[in-house]
């Protein structure tokens, strides 16, 4: 892969098989038989500088990049039928219920995207310029937080502010939905939860949380918090363990995280530092 020092996005697919989009070198996938095919800009992509992967629940898998927004189907590489449309530079794409994606971009808005059809929502969102986070939960409610500050709450109802509704802001960048069916969601102030319609501030500077960049959670009840210039923070029933440079890694930069929920295990993508994983309480 020409990778050097850019950034790599990665998509298990629904079939086993691993789709890596490059900020430079378009889209590798490496099938589960060995076999690896390379789409670039020479033969269908709309741009080699990848941005946000995602599979919908039809099995189609969704590219942004600098370009805009396609999409194509893993089991059906000969002939593949790309989707365009010229997004500007989607930074999050979420999957939605039923078929398609929900995808934010540079334009101050949010669009609902299947095979077969695009829809915007209509309210502009104003003072923004970037949708940096979206979530669809199994209500059927969109979340969508953008760079003014301020998150969305999007239903059969309506728009609704929220956080500032109550006199909050905060640059939200990751949703977690646990088993229990509770949203979290983190941001530059902390770790958030909503209850009863409400969201509140459960760990803050004070308890060594904020920059939430990222957050993984597994069937033992467990939330996993990976920060910006913070490490590691694991939450158990309220309570919170920091985890820094000082004890198990070589950088603060906590980039990614992913909690297989079978296992236990905890992988840890850091920022330019390398990959570490936590299993039977060892790093």
């Amino acid at each position: 892969w020409p990778v050097h020092d850019y950034e790599v996005v990665l998509l298990e697919t629904s079939k086993g098989d691993l789709v890596a989009g490059l900020a430079i070198g378009g889209i590798w996938i490496m099938r589960k038989d060995g076999s690896i095919i390379r789409l670039s800009h020479g033969n269908g992509l709309i741009s080699n500088r990848i941005l946000a992967l995602c599979e919908d629940h039809e099995g189609t898998v969704w590219i942004g990049s600098d370009s805009g927004l396609q999409s194509f189907r893993l089991n059906r590489y000969a002939g593949m039928k790309f989707t365009r449309e010229l997004f500007n530079s989607p930074l999050t794409i979420a999957s939605a219920r039923g078929d398609g994606v929900w995808v934010g971009n540079a334009q101050k808005a949010v669009h609902r995207v299947t095979r077969t059809k695009i829809r915007k929502l209509e309210r502009p969102i104003a003072g923004t310029r970037w949708i940096w986070a979206l979530h669809e939960d199994r209500n059927g409610v969109l979340w969508a937080n953008h760079d003014a500050g301020f998150m969305l709450k999007i239903s059969s109802a309506g728009y609704q502010e929220v956080l500032s509704k109550e006199g909050h802001q905060d640059h939200i960048t990751t949703f977690q939905e646990d088993q229990q069916g509770r949203l979290w969601a983190g941001g530059n102030r902390g770790l958030w939860l909503e209850e009863n319609g409400r969201w509140r501030l459960v760990a803050s500077e004070n308890a060594g949380v904020a920059r939430v960049r990222c957050i993984g959670g597994g069937k033992d009840g467990v939330l996993w918090l990976g920060m910006a210039g913070r490490g590691l923070c694991r939450r158990e029933k309220g309570e919170g363990t920091l985890y820094s440079s000082r004890d198990v890694f070589s950088s603060h930069e906590i980039s990614s995280l992913f909690v297989d929920r079978e296992s236990g295990v905890v992988w840890i993508g850091t920022l330019g530092q390398g990959l570490f994983l936590f299993q039977d309480g060892t790093f």
